[in-house]
């Protein structure tokens, strides 16, 4: 325990037994045999399996007990992230706020930050009474469907916590070396810019690159867009730089600035701070977000960085251990599977059926587009057939997009993002942004796509082949107007805040339910790798281990010996 033992780190923990009662465990403040007493029993305490522990956001207190005392902490039952959110996903998850909520407390965090230290262990024994408070409340609003998802999402953190506490092999020679290769490439795109803006030019600099852009060059202003209004504020930001890259047809200028904004951020990256064993970590939140997608964090160790927005142009530096193949399995389009139940339930198992076929539907958005483009490519359908393709079996349209939609082109890129921004009420404009800044993160290679392009393939979604889509959006806004709730296949029910006649709550609305559903199965394998007896060795440890999850996707590492049993 010595060795572990950094009392500058955490200065105190409470424990309450009762929401009128706690005892704060002062660190630092003992003599040795005192110490070695406390620190003993508080080992134990975390690590018997038969006392239940709630915390709140529990999963930084076990991994940070662990880090720096090295003590294990079993049996994290409950925790009032989890239950708040289950409650109402669209508040604050701090305990401020929820003691707001669910107690009559009186405002007490300013203590925390109080020169009397006798204020502050008291103000740290009021945070775990209170917790115990607020759960205790919000146990009791339970409904039995909310208890289940919510123990559902309970069981998962033992599964974060052995992924924070294990973390991903990071190739530190390897991201060294992209680090030195991106500082080349962004002192040579600051170089060009200096030459078209002065030497004192800095790219960093938001004010300066108003300047060069809209005072100096001429370049047509852009404004900050918040909360899908546009402001007054002139901004240079990602979405701005493309959008002038779109109208000014590749302009140079703006075409390195947005190379030196990716540069910068991709040697940020390879930059980023790894644990002393060589490793890279995450913090994990499994409500982090108002859909119950995991979010991704640094650290509390201070290293590592939302492991969930690294590019694809690094991941090569996450690395198995030796012995081991690393994975990604992942539940690709998963959120349109939900829409095609919908469709199916309101009488029409169209999409159902060509999900189930093989078919995509952004491939046949893609061939509908092709068939009013350029009709000579799909002669041999089109003269049998028809260019009705709602009337087409689907043996031939499976092969006809095989044939001619390229996967990697950017008209079945921006099919895909039509579809599901299609589904969720996204708007012309909205979508012709969206497909923008997707394609630039994601290939480097911007696809600028009009707004009218946009509301093209819309109209070939939404009015071609699957019309069920428009009456599922109809319902939802039913269910949102009459109740402002909708529930989900894991039982759990979202309750909305917002005007329920606005667009942004709406379109919230819409995209809820797939991307819930698609984070429950995925949450459902995950457990399901942890929980199977036939993945454990005869010493219990995980045979395939999960290291990171990325909304539809588990990540993680797998013996090579035992390839084929994993697989």
């Amino acid at each position: 325990i010595e060795r572990y033992y950094k009392p500058s780190c955490i200065p105190c923990i409470a424990i309450s037994t009762d929401p009128s009662y706690a005892f704060v465990i002062n660190f630092g403040h003992y003599s040795p045999l005192e110490e070695r007493e406390v620190m003993t029993a508080l080992s134990e305490l975390l690590y018997d399996p038969t006392i239940p522990k709630l915390f709140q956001n529990g999963t930084y207190d076990v991994f940070v007990m662990y880090w720096q005392f090295g003590m294990l902490t079993r049996n994290h039952l409950h925790d009032t992230m989890l239950s708040g959110w289950e409650h109402y996903p669209e508040f604050p998850k701090a305990l401020g706020f929820q003691a707001s909520l669910w107690t009559k407390e009186p405002y007490w965090k300013y203590e925390r930050k109080t020169d009397d230290y006798d204020t502050f262990l008291r103000y740290c024994g009021k945070d775990a009474a209170v917790t115990l408070e607020i759960f205790r409340a919000q146990e009791a609003a339970f409904t039995p469907e909310q208890r289940r998802h919510y123990e559902f999402n309970c069981s998962l953190l033992p599964i974060l916590t052995y992924a924070q506490i294990k973390g991903i092999r990071w190739d530190a020679k390897r991201a060294k070396e992209k680090s030195l290769e991106y500082e080349t490439l962004i002192n040579q795109s600051k170089a060009r810019l200096c030459v078209k803006a002065g030497d004192s030019f800095n790219p960093n600099s938001p004010q300066q690159v108003v300047e060069f852009l809209y005072n100096k060059s001429g370049y047509e202003t852009q404004y900050k867009i918040e909360g899908g209004r546009k402001t007054n504020k002139k901004t240079t930001d990602k979405l701005a730089l493309l959008k002038l890259l779109k109208k000014y047809k590749g302009d140079p200028i703006i075409a390195d600035l947005l190379f030196y904004k990716k540069m910068v951020k991709l040697k940020q990256q390879a930059d980023i701070l790894y644990d002393a064993d060589g490793r890279i970590r995450s913090s994990y939140n499994p409500v982090g977000t108002k859909t119950g997608r995991l979010s991704s964090s640094t650290a509390p160790t201070g290293t590592g960085f939302n492991l969930q927005t690294i590019t694809k142009d690094l991941r090569h530096l996450l690395l198995a251990d030796e012995g081991y193949f690393f994975f990604q399995i992942d539940l690709e389009g998963a959120d349109g599977w939900t829409v095609a139940s919908h469709c199916k339930n309101f009488g029409d198992d169209t999409m159902m059926e060509d999900y189930l076929y093989g078919i995509k539907p952004a491939q046949v958005i893609a061939l509908m587009y092709m068939i009013e483009r350029s009709k000579h490519k799909l002669a041999e359908p089109i003269e049998k057939y028809g260019t009705n393709i709602t009337h087409w079996p689907r043996d031939v349209i499976k092969a006809q997009a095989k044939l001619h939609v390229d996967k990697d082109g950017w008209l079945y890129f921006a099919s895909k993002r039509v579809q599901h921004g299609g589904n969720y009420g996204l708007g012309k404009i909205q979508m012709s942004n969206q497909i923008l800044q997707d394609s630039y993160k994601l290939h480097s290679e911007p696809i600028l796509l009009t707004a009218g392009d946009c509301e093209h393939l819309k109209r070939l979604y939404l009015g071609g082949r699957y019309l069920a889509v428009g009456q599922w959006q109809r319902w939802v806004k039913h269910q949102l107007h009459e109740h402002g709730t909708l529930s989900c296949a894991s039982g759990h029910t979202r309750r909305f805040f917002g005007r329920r006649n606005d667009n942004a709550v709406i379109n919230a609305a819409l995209s809820h339910e797939p991307q819930a559903n698609t984070t429950y199965a995925t949450n459902l394998g995950l457990r399901r790798l942890w929980t199977d007896p036939d993945n454990r060795d005869s010493s219990g440890q995980l045979i395939v281990q999960p290291l990171h999850q990325v909304h539809n996707a588990i990540c993680g590492q797998f013996p090579i010996a035992k390839t084929d049993w994993a697989v």
